[in-house]
């Protein structure tokens, strides 16, 4: 083989090297784009929706009766009519999951 013909071949294969290098590319941006998708309609979906929906109505009712636990405690406190039932002692535990729901809710 001549030289001239020797260097043709190998151009011939960073040709070929190129081309796979740019398919390999163009399928890596292929699966970018399909996750960038799928997470898109997770986030974007009814069912994201709906469960950030529930989950603010947990918090709804943990801070509704985290503000009716405080009111009978303050209530007997000051020994104001009907408030005889001591919350922090019929409830000890109470104030332990408020601060943990507190906590996963902030």
């Amino acid at each position: 083989p001549s030289p001239s013909m020797k260097s043709k071949e190998d151009t011939d294969d960073v040709i070929d090297l190129q081309g796979l290098e740019s398919e390999i590319l163009q399928q890596e941006r292929q699966t970018e784009r399909a996750l960038v998708t799928r997470v898109a309609d997770i986030f974007l979906g009814p069912r994201f929706e709906f469960a950030i929906a529930i989950l603010l109505c947990i918090n709804l009712m943990l801070m509704a009766a985290q503000l009716q636990y405080h009111g009978h405690r303050i209530g007997h406190s000051i020994a104001y009519p009907g408030y005889t039932y001591d919350v922090v002692s019929g409830w000890p535990y109470m104030q332990e999951f408020f601060l943990i729901g507190d906590i996963l809710f902030a």
